[in-house]
């Protein structure tokens, strides 16, 4: 996967189409073993259909993008093309969020438009501006400065060591994921060891001309990791037992010299992290002053104030 990303990139840079379609057909397996299927078996495999057919059903386009023009530069030369949404992302968002973008008129769909509408012509006055003024700076690519250097020397001397790494021991017979030596479950080491039928459905899926297709869901290690989503049940209680909350109150109230019946608590007060009258049984919020709940709270609990220190604190 890595050696076809990096033809992938190339060929972007270098604005060959065919080399794209085919790197991007070689994408289809692995984008289904990562579990992206809508990628691997539906709007991919749509698109390198239609691609395919591209010279019959709209020749001029064809030719347009086999010159290079499904991707843009920023400047001259050569290997330097990128995909039309990096190229936004690089020009028009970038601006966008500058002080001088969208930034405060961005619910103004006026002002949007105006911005949007006379971007290209700004641009090019600042252009030629800078080509007046002589401003257009030597500076070299902000990735090859030390320390983007420095950092690219430390990751790959982690790949290295993690490429020199073996995983594989006698003791465990199951299969293995090389990149984080986790075991694969049984369900995976069945799919992923008898996998003719599955591969069998996987390619006529690729092959068919149809548009909605059944999709090949296959369990890999990326179904293995995926999160279980949590069942959906009845939500707790306000009033659900907490004895933690209970014990607490018990050590207040007898650290600060009130009287307390622990029969009578337990039974009077529900255990709840929340002072119990202001629930009612069925969960609602029921209606009450601050003042009331407190009056309630000293007459259950007994809380005796001292006004006066003791004798022998004196």
């Amino acid at each position: 996967m890595s050696d076809i990303l990096h033809r992938f990139i190339y060929y972007q840079r270098e604005g060959y189409w065919a080399g794209d379609l085919c790197e991007s057909a070689r994408m289809l397996p692995y984008l289904t073993a990562a579990g992206h299927y809508k990628y691997g078996q539906q709007s991919l495999r749509l698109y390198l259909s239609e691609m395919k057919k591209l010279p019959e059903t709209a020749p001029e386009a064809h030719e347009a993008l086999m010159a290079g023009a499904f991707v843009g530069r920023r400047a001259d030369g050569n290997h330097n093309g990128v995909s039309p949404d990096m190229l936004l992302e690089q020009t028009y968002n970038a601006d966008a969020k500058e002080a001088s973008g969208l930034d405060g008129i961005t619910l103004n769909r006026a002002a949007r438009m105006k911005w949007v509408y006379t971007k290209p012509l700004t641009a090019a006055i600042s252009a030629e501006l800078k080509s007046t003024l002589h401003l257009h700076s030597s500076s070299p690519h902000h990735e090859s400065g030390w320390s983007c250097v420095n950092r690219d020397a430390e990751m790959v001397v982690k790949v290295i060591a993690a490429v020199e790494t073996n995983p594989f021991t006698t003791a465990t017979p199951s299969l293995i994921n090389i990149s984080t030596g986790e075991c694969a479950d049984p369900t995976v080491k069945d799919n992923l060891s008898v996998k003719a039928d599955c591969l069998k459905a996987l390619s006529e899926s690729l092959s068919s001309d149809q548009k909605k297709t059944s999709v090949v869901k296959l369990n890999t290690f990326h179904t293995q990791n995926r999160m279980k989503p949590k069942k959906s049940g009845k939500t707790s209680s306000p009033c659900k037992s907490n004895e933690i909350a209970a014990l607490l109150r018990m050590t207040q109230i007898i650290a600060s010299g009130g009287e307390l019946n622990i029969v009578d608590f337990i039974g009077n007060h529900e255990c709840s992290d929340l002072p119990p009258s202001l629930f009612q049984e069925d969960g609602r919020m029921s209606t009450g002053t601050e003042a009331s709940l407190v009056k309630i709270l000293k007459e259950k609990t007994k809380v005796s104030s001292i006004y006066d220190l003791p004798k022998d604190c004196l």
